[in-house]
């Protein structure tokens, strides 16, 4: 289901305001399809293999926990380089290519 941010920006029972900016909205949609998507993780992993612990590739995995972090945050963990310190896409290029990709 699509809906406007006009639509969800009008008055609730009481009377008051309950506007949203986009940047909150679109928080609130990330937040929401997270949720909805570890639990549907959780659920197909339980039904399919009947434990939330699996083992992939040799690696034990508990799928009913889930790190949130943006892909920024995940980029510096994983890989090393921090893009919320770079300036412009011939740094980020340069970077890249440093770390062997």
């Amino acid at each position: 289901m699509i809906v406007s941010l006009d639509a969800l920006q009008g008055a609730d029972s009481l009377g008051t305001s309950a506007a949203l900016t986009e940047k909150e909205l679109n928080k609130t949609d990330t937040i929401d399809m997270m949720d909805m998507i570890e639990d549907l993780y959780e659920t197909v992993t339980l039904r399919v293999c009947g434990t939330l612990d699996i083992t992939y590739q040799g690696t034990e995995i508990h799928m009913g926990e889930w790190t949130r972090m943006t892909m920024a945050e995940a980029v510096k963990e994983y890989v090393g380089i921090d893009f919320m310190n770079i300036s412009d896409d011939a740094e980020a290029v340069l970077a890249a290519k440093k770390a062997g990709m």
